[in-house]
């Protein structure tokens, strides 16, 4: 069997769309986005306090990104939540 290849990602033309579990994303999976640096990311989450924390974190280890845009949306009749929903933290500033 052949080795797989390595895909490349130009960070310049790559969105990255995160829908962690309620407890959000771990550190090893927000330093892989800090280095990967796509230039937008969407976060969406079931959990608006793990989703600020992450996005705080992705701020502080990106400075270049910043929140464009946040709104809560109720996905599920049946439950008592607000699913959130951020076009960023990460629009990249600059190119």
């Amino acid at each position: 069997m052949p080795a797989p290849q390595k895909i490349k990602f130009p960070a310049e033309r790559t969105t990255l769309i995160i829908d962690p579990p309620r407890r959000g994303c771990d550190d090893v999976f927000l330093t892989q986005l800090l280095r990967l640096r796509p230039r937008l990311v969407v976060y969406v989450s079931c959990n608006v306090h793990t989703q600020a924390r992450d996005i705080g974190q992705i701020l502080r280890g990106e400075p270049r990104y910043e929140v464009v845009s946040a709104c809560g949306a109720d996905v599920s009749a049946r439950m008592n939540r607000e699913d959130t929903g951020s076009d960023g933290p990460c629009r990249s500033s600059s190119p």
